[in-house]
């Protein structure tokens, strides 16, 4: 027998002391949540214990970078103003006229 069927037969003969109200064969209510209370913490990380704890930050900063890449696609896709040439443009296009 390995080593979680032990612990199981132990968590399930502790949850079976507990009394309960009804004597048929079915599971005492809050069975499962008996067993899972006398459970040994978890080792180590999980895939998805890492999924759960980088879900968050991640789609926060996610967002704020389409928030970021979307004010600087609206800002590049106006069109220019049109400005004033400066005085020197002005000049050397009159210059060869003279």
């Amino acid at each position: 027998m390995n080593e979680f069927d032990q612990r199981w037969q132990e968590l399930t003969a502790r949850a079976r002391r507990v009394p309960s109200p009804s004597d048929d064969d079915t599971a005492p209510a809050g069975f499962a949540t008996r067993v899972l209370a006398h459970r040994p913490p978890p080792s180590g990380w999980g895939t998805e214990d890492l999924w759960l704890r980088w879900l968050r930050p991640s789609l926060a900063t996610m967002a704020a970078l389409a928030v970021v890449l979307t004010g600087l696609e609206v800002r590049a896709s106006r069109a220019p103003a049109l400005a004033r040439p400066g005085i020197e443009n002005a000049v050397a296009q009159v210059l060869w006229k003279l």
